[in-house]
């Protein structure tokens, strides 16, 4: 895209035809270019296979091509070489004018690369998935702290983050400046950095004027970059800098340059709605339309204009102006009896036709059948075989298979090599160095017990090695939550007894719902209910709505028992990793815990006591010193930003902890709700004259609750589980261990 004269398709829209089936004419047209370069890359240990071919669309000849066998680390020289190759061979010059420029500063580190893919990758998905691309990146940086580019791409992270509202701006926004000036000053060139700079001015500090200086410097740097000029149309008519019509170009010449970019066309549609009416925006597209009936606050109309390049400009158009395509009915183009005759002749045609096809499928299946049943068996076995790839080597009759395997199935694996093979072999076993960790697989339970459990688990992600397995203590934790909120004898035996006459719906996932269901009748005999009924005996240990001050206090001594245990699964993950300074100072570290614990002592004596206590001020004083120097050494930013970006982290860190605990509550709220429905079923119930309406009512209202109240503590127990505990103390950006299997029968 640095190259003068040429034009470059944005990423966005060429990695749209990435695996795509597509020819070269309709991808050229699409994105409106001449040549298309396109190729294949193969890994094969340390050395790479680049095949690549410049292909001129409109005469489907190949203008250049060539093939790249080189070693891992000169990934960066065959890209520069490529691009002169192309350069040369189109006959333009490479740079921004007439001088030599620079190259910009990338990485020689692999893994800070390898890092920094997976992370652009990750934000790419938006949503939670920035959060996975923020530590990708931070693990980029940590491999080479002068990678401008994975500095530059964790501010727009950070960005994100306060854009679709999972950070505040206060805490997101200074860290995404912070980020891209680091970025800047290790290269002042990155128009990344310079438009997310543009956009910290502009939408969180409110000063439009350093906004559209970085604007304007990211876009002189790479005019074709589709954020900045989208961005600066948009923000500059809402601040009244630019015109509509030059927002409307701006914007459309950001479609121009990236048309399969979704979020382009969305802010260029948005723009139009804001600039133009839509029959404006629709004449603008190089169309027509006439309305021709309207209906409350509907309107029929016309759309008339040429098929082409400018339909999907037209669509986005329409879109945003809430369009619904009515189709024409050929039917109303002739007779409806001439329409029926017409009709019934071509579905006539159409069945015979479909007769003679599924006629001459089954003759050529029964001919070829058992040429592909044998095809198909070669091809079950030959799967293992791909999945190896660069596992295995061979030299002569010398074979080598490397790879992880769980170090307690060592001798099982020897075993059963001693039984299969005839030939001596030799296995040889390490633990994985610092450097591999990253690449370790982590083993999940796989029984019966524990499958569902590490099923949800894996919803949230993948433990990285080392790190504690939160399956068992997701599962223990998730029975007893669900139990609390949900105890009743009834409730619990119905839903243990459905679940096991639906096993065979269920399969794995009948343990699961049978444990819940058991939880909740062991609470329901210690809260004294069956239904909803509380007389029928007494409570092995208390009735919820006899003494909800005290169930609220048991519910938080849960929430702060778990917390506890979290922060000790934290402390140990982090040290596991080698990240000791982390696992002492940061976030859920031990200084957090001790700031956590102390606080909770002091308010405890000022409670029984009426003071705080010096022993607990104390502890808590240090402690929160100690999380406010580390966030000060840590923060990368001017002195007065510095500080305050410290103290916000610092008081956030004890704030979450309050706001985590307090969510506990919800465990003893939903046991006093469940027996406040049933108390609103039996009222409601006594209301009724006959006694088979009473019966009636009393069956619906257990259902409404088994039904409806157990799906909404099912959630609130699973969301307990994922952002109280499994968001403090693990990534969730593991691999998971999958074992290979070798068929040698064919079946699947």
């Amino acid at each position: 895209a640095k190259i003068k004269g040429l034009r470059v398709a944005a990423r966005t829209s060429s990695f749209a035809f990435k695996d795509a089936t597509s020819d070269l004419k309709s991808i050229a047209a699409t994105l409106r270019v001449r040549n298309v370069l396109e190729g294949s890359v193969r890994r094969s240990g340390d050395r790479l296979r680049i095949t690549v071919q410049l292909v001129d669309v409109e005469t489907g000849y190949p203008l250049w091509s060539e093939r790249y066998d080189r070693e891992l680390t000169d990934v960066f020289a065959i890209q520069d070489e490529i691009a002169a190759a192309i350069a040369a061979k189109l006959e333009v010059t490479l740079g921004g004018g007439g001088g030599k420029r620079t190259p910009r500063r990338r990485t020689s580190n692999l893994q800070a690369y390898d890092e920094y893919l997976r992370g652009l990758a990750l934000q790419n998905r938006r949503g939670g998935s920035v959060y996975r691309a923020i530590a990708c990146l931070d693990r980029a940086i940590a491999l080479d702290p002068g990678y401008a580019d994975a500095h530059a791409l964790l501010s727009d992270a950070y960005r994100l983050l306060a854009t679709y509202g999972y950070e505040t701006p206060n805490t997101a926004m200074p860290r995404a400046r912070a980020a891209a000036e680091v970025a800047l000053g290790l290269d002042p060139d990155l128009p990344e950095a310079h438009a997310t700079l543009a956009d910290v001015a502009g939408q969180y500090e409110r000063d439009s004027a350093a906004a559209f200086r970085s604007w304007e410097r990211a876009l002189t740097l790479q005019p074709e970059h589709t954020r900045a000029r989208c961005e600066r149309a948009f923000w500059g008519i809402y601040l009244g800098r630019i015109g509509t019509q030059e927002a409307v170009r701006e914007a459309r010449r950001a479609v121009d340059a990236d048309p399969l970019n979704v979020w382009a066309i969305s802010m260029y549609c948005l723009i139009l709605g804001v600039t133009e009416s839509a029959e404006e925006a629709v004449t603008l597209a190089n169309y027509l339309l006439f309305a021709y009936m309207e209906h409350e606050k509907s309107v029929h109309v016309i759309v008339v204009g040429p098929k082409g390049e400018h339909e999907r400009e037209l669509r986005s158009v329409l879109d945003t102006a809430g369009f619904r395509a009515l189709p024409i009915p050929p039917e109303l183009q002739h007779e409806p009896e001439r329409v029926r005759a017409e009709l019934d002749r071509r579905k006539l045609e159409l069945a015979q036709q479909l007769q003679h096809e599924n006629e001459d499928i089954r003759a050529c299946a029964n001919e070829l059948r058992e040429q592909f049943e044998q095809s198909r068996g070669i091809l079950i076995m030959a799967e293992p075989f791909v999945r190896i790839d660069t596992a295995a080597r061979s030299a002569g009759q010398l074979s080598i298979i490397s790879g992880w395997i769980p170090a307690r199935d060592i001798p099982r694996i020897r075993a059963a090599l001693e039984a299969a093979l005839d030939n001596p072999f030799r296995i040889d076993a390490r633990s994985p160095s610092s450097d591999e960790r990253p690449l370790v697989p982590s083993y999940m339970p796989d029984n019966r017990l524990m499958t569902p459990f590490a099923t949800l688990v894996k919803q949230y992600g993948i433990p990285r090695y080392g790190e504690v397995d939160p399956t068992a203590i997701f599962a223990l934790t998730f029975i007893l939550m669900f139990g609390m909120m949900f105890g009743d004898v009834g409730h619990g035996a119905t839903i243990a007894l459905t679940a096991w006459l639906a096993r065979s719906k269920l399969k794995t996932y009948t343990l699961f719902v049978v444990s819940i269901g058991l939880s909740a009748a062991l609470f329901g005999l210690l809260y004294g209910s069956v239904f909803g009924y509380e007389h029928l005996f007494e409570a092995l240990w208390i009735a919820p709505l006899s003494d909800p001050v005290r169930m609220l206090s048991l519910a938080l001594q849960w929430g702060v028992a778990f917390l506890v245990l979290i922060s000790l699964i934290s402390i140990y993950n982090r040290i596991i990793q080698g990240e000791l300074v982390r696992a002492l100072f940061d976030n859920n570290g031990v200084a957090s815990a001790l700031l956590y614990l102390s606080v909770l002592y002091g308010l405890y004596n000022y409670y029984t006591d009426g003071r705080f206590g010096i022993a607990a001020a104390v502890v808590s004083a240090a402690a929160l010193l100690a999380l406010l120097v580390y966030k000060l050494i840590q923060t990368r930013a001017s002195p007065g930003e510095r500080l305050l970006v410290a103290l916000i982290e610092t008081f956030e860190s004890l704030t979450s902890y309050a706001s985590n605990t307090l969510s506990f509550l919800r465990v003893a709220a939903f046991s006093l709700n469940h027996v406040a429905l049933a108390v609103a079923v039996f009222t409601l119930a006594d209301t009724m004259v006959s006694l088979h309406a009473h019966i009636i009512t009393v069956v619906c209202g257990n259902l409404f609750i088994l039904v409806l109240e157990g799906a909404i503590v099912t959630i609130q127990a699973l969301r307990l589980e994922y952002y109280e505990g499994f968001s403090r103390f693990y990534s969730g950006d593991g691999l998971e261990f999958r074992p290979l299997r070798l068929n040698t029968g064919g079946k699947a």
